[in-house]
């Protein structure tokens, strides 16, 4: 228990002092405390195996996040409400303690020192004697002392010594005397206080680790024994397991954090990074084939462009004013300026991902880097449009890419990538949007070039719908495969056949320029 206190006043002390430093985790923090305790509060007194006074717990948590975040107080009320009622007076004292964390806690040595003395605290707490049970004690101490009395006056004297002759206490003639001063020294000695005078245990020597002694229970239910039982309830929190107590926002944040990392360890989250590569010049050949293929859709695209950004003049009653039209003014037709509207052009960056694995080898690969020197090559040449061009794997290390063409760069002559490796397709995904998000474009279009299943589905399906949400289209084309088509359903081809590849590229590409040309 005295482990919870001390980790709930180190959350408070931490990310106050980080806050300090990183300002901007103030609201992080901020939202944290609100989510677990106000909108996902755990309720001791709602969860089965909780100990019966874990609001005193509860209380302490919640105060130290009302401190940083005053919404809380609206959950703190009932449960400072029913400590009161459950425990009387106890509260006081552990408010004395949390007002001096809360003015200075320095380090983590300090938490646990105020840990314990609040630990301390409830384990001495008794509830207060009722007026009934008060006569009760003075009656009972009264017969007490009556019996002890009698005993006194009715014990065996010494021969030949009469009941009136009894010696004094602490006479030479007293022969247990010796033995009863010996008996309190040795308590003395053993650290028993005194019956008439009990004294408070000195408060224990902070540590400065926060893992806690694993036998501190058992400590604390060795030393009630000084000065009586606890009460049942103190005595059932003290003797609970950690896992039938309330959780600090540290653990519940772990506890989430557990989760999440144990539901998507499967998908192999990897951002890509560059490796080496060895990328050669595309022949003579391939570039004539790849121009020739790539005018067709440049003319395409120029078209879409000045239809997009085409100015349009008429004669009106706003704009500039006309001086060829003035004349009109004399027969009342104020229509003597000139306005002009523009279209928004083309404003898109694309990324095309080839697939540079050992299954694109031979023939596939050929036709797959010609048609992509041809995509490019036609986007490069139309303004509004930022083209690059990325393989993946690089030849080392696993989970790289190679970039053959930059954002922003000359079209290069060498997009001749062997094919070896295996077909990271995720850690291309992130290491793209990565690349992609600073791009000043409104519009950020992802092409993937790819002949198979990637090496984790399951990862891959977790970067597509996160380019989903973050903005980024992403369309595919598979080669012999299906899988494109179940990783993008909407916006993907399948060729079955190699001399297909270059026609169905430019025909999704331009399909994807003319859905977004509003954008």
């Amino acid at each position: 228990m005295t482990l919870t206190i001390a980790n709930a006043l180190e959350d408070w002390r931490v990310e106050e002092r980080q806050s300090e430093t990183y300002p901007g985790c103030r609201q992080h923090f901020d939202w944290l405390t609100r989510k677990y305790c106000i909108d996902e509060r755990q309720k001791p007194a709602e969860v089965a195996g909780f100990a019966p006074a874990s609001s005193i717990l509860e209380y302490v948590m919640l105060t130290t996040s009302a401190w940083a975040v005053p919404e809380v107080e609206q959950t703190l009320r009932p449960v400072r409400d029913a400590v009161d009622t459950q425990f009387p007076g106890l509260r006081k004292q552990i408010d004395a303690v949390l007002d001096r964390v809360h003015a200075d806690c320095p380090d983590t040595a300090a938490a646990i020192a105020y840990a314990r003395e609040i630990a301390e605290s409830i384990r001495r707490w008794q509830p207060p004697a009722s007026p009934q049970s008060q006569e009760d004690q003075q009656a009972q101490s009264k017969q007490e002392d009556a019996d002890n009395q009698d005993t006194i006056s009715t014990q065996s004297l010494p021969d030949g010594q009469d009941e009136g002759d009894t010696p004094e206490m602490g006479s030479e003639d007293s022969p247990d005397e010796p033995k009863a001063q010996g008996c309190r020294a040795e308590n003395r000695d053993n650290g028993y206080p005194s019956q008439t005078n009990p004294k408070m245990p000195e408060p224990c020597a902070a540590d400065t680790s926060m893992k806690l002694e694993e036998n501190e229970q058992t400590k604390f239910c060795e030393q009630s024994h000084e000065d009586g039982e606890m009460e049942p309830r103190i005595a059932a929190l003290f003797a609970t397991d950690g896992g039938s107590l309330p959780k600090t926002k540290g653990e519940l944040t772990a506890d989430t954090l557990t989760a999440n990392h144990a539901s998507t360890e499967y998908t192999g989250l990897t951002v890509a990074v560059e490796g080496q590569g060895n990328p050669g010049m595309v022949s003579s050949t391939e570039k004539e084939e790849a121009l020739r293929a790539s005018t067709a859709l440049r003319s395409r695209l120029q078209g879409l462009l000045q239809a997009q950004t085409r100015r349009h003049s008429g004669i009106g009653r706003r704009g500039s004013l006309t001086p060829a039209k003035l004349y009109r003014l004399n027969i009342g037709n104020p229509r003597v300026f000139r306005k002009e509207e523009e279209h928004t052009g083309l404003n898109t960056a694309v990324h095309i991902l080839l697939d540079a694995s050992y299954s694109m080898r031979g023939e596939a690969m050929r036709l797959a880097r010609q048609a992509c020197y041809a995509v490019a090559k036609a986007l490069h040449g139309v303004r509004g449009v930022n083209p690059a061009v990325t393989a993946f794997p690089a030849l080392r290390p696993d989970d790289s890419v190679c970039p053959l063409m930059r954002h922003g760069t000359a079209l290069p002559g060498y997009l001749n990538m062997e094919a070896d490796g295996r077909t990271p397709l995720a850690p291309a995904l992130w290491w793209a949007m990565q690349t992609m998000l600073p791009l000043k474009e409104s519009r950020k279009l992802i092409l993937v070039v790819t002949d198979g299943e990637p090496d984790s589905i399951a990862a891959t399906d977790v970067a597509l719908d996160t380019a989903h949400k973050a903005g980024f289209e992403v369309y595919g084309i598979g080669i012999r495969n299906v899988c494109i088509a179940r990783l993008l359903p909407n916006s993907s081809r399948v060729i079955w056949k190699l001399p297909e590849l270059a026609p169905a590229m430019f025909g999704l590409l331009q399909q994807a320029l003319l859905r977004g040309r509003e954008l």
